[in-house]
């Protein structure tokens, strides 16, 4: 199972960049393996983010908690 992030604490900031971590069943959670994507602003270059990089892992956490969630109103 993936490391678990405070609800309360949904992005935190690292060297001037934020990170966001992925909602799966409810909790926010970093990529199983801890890797992460750049994210970049593509007219400049400039760094927006990193983003988790959750990969098969994450998908395979996140469709059995998606097929169980109610239908949309």
């Amino acid at each position: 199972m993936s490391p678990t992030i405070d609800p309360g604490t949904v992005a935190t900031t690292t060297l001037g960049d934020t990170r966001y971590a992925l909602l799966i069943g409810g909790s926010w959670r970093e990529a199983s393996d801890g890797a992460t994507f750049a994210v970049t602003n593509p007219a400049t270059g400039e760094l927006l983010s990193h983003v988790p990089d959750g990969g098969v892992t994450a998908i395979n956490a996140a469709l059995p908690e998606a097929a169980a969630a109610p239908p949309p109103r």
